[in-house]
């Protein structure tokens, strides 16, 4: 990790209705882990439906990075 300087965390969801939905497995250790070497998390969100599914719903929605 020392050679990047940020690590995308895939995949947080959201809804249609805007509700977060976190990943399927822990990801706490790949976030201390990536600010203990000097390294950015990067949130990755992903549109699902309610069961956790891709959803492509939000095809027209802008992204917005901020760092």
């Amino acid at each position: 990790m020392p050679y990047l300087s940020e690590l995308a965390i895939f995949s947080y969801g959201f809804t249609a209705q805007g509700r977060l939905l976190p990943p399927a497995l822990p990801d706490e250790w790949m976030i201390e882990m990536t600010l203990q070497n000097g390294t950015a998390p990067i949130l990755t969100l992903t549109p699902l439906d309610e069961q956790g599914r891709f959803s492509n719903w939000s095809s027209g929605i802008r992204t917005v990075f901020f760092l």
